[in-house]
């Protein structure tokens, strides 16, 4: 992520270095923060209580920073349950942040617009990936549209959530090959 003249990146490897910020012309480390393990989910910067905050979907918090000097102003836990594979970015709209991953679930925070701070509004987690629960998204980012979430689970359904409490308005199977596959195997026989 590239913030005024920084480029963030959530970067691991060694201790309390799990964001970093390197000056963008130069390549020297500005700053360093966060002991989390790292994940592949690229970091957004939003607009909370009149200040940019750049929020990390880490292998352990969804987390905002002070984009300029990597100081935690607020982390919500949402370790995995076996390993990190927090890939697809953070949602962020009217108030509404919005996390989903192939194992975990799906995650909404409310971002206070008050103070630098987060609460949970709600979170799903199938019995596993195939039997979800919201959505399980795996590489694609959500959307928040109005009240509510759009996205693909795992297994490539394209998914509608209420935003408000997660519950499944509906699903389409249309776009998946599995689906295009039945549709051209019936036609063949």
């Amino acid at each position: 992520l590239v913030e005024g003249d920084l480029l963030i990146v959530q970067i691991g490897g060694t201790p309390d270095a799990c964001l970093v910020a390197f000056d963008r012309k130069t390549g020297e480390e500005k700053w360093r923060a966060l002991s989390d393990r790292a994940s592949y989910s690229t970091p957004i910067v939003i607009d909370q209580t009149g200040q940019r905050v750049l929020v990390c979907w880490t292998g352990d918090h969804v987390a905002g920073l002070d984009p300029q000097s990597g100081k935690v102003h607020w982390k919500h836990p949402f370790p995995p349950k076996d390993w990190v594979i927090a890939i697809a970015s953070p949602v962020f709209d009217a108030g509404k942040l919005f996390v989903s991953s192939f194992f975990e679930g799906a995650l909404m925070l409310e971002v206070d617009p008050q103070r630098l701070a987060v609460t949970k509004t709600w979170q799903r987690r199938g019995a596993s990936a195939k039997q979800s629960d919201g959505l399980h998204s795996l590489i694609s980012t959500p959307l928040i549209i109005g009240d509510y979430v759009y996205g693909v689970d795992g297994y490539g359904e394209v998914r509608c959530l209420k935003a408000a409490s997660g519950e499944r308005v509906w699903e389409d199977l249309t776009a998946v090959p599995k689906a295009r596959w039945s549709t051209i195997h019936a036609v063949r026989n």
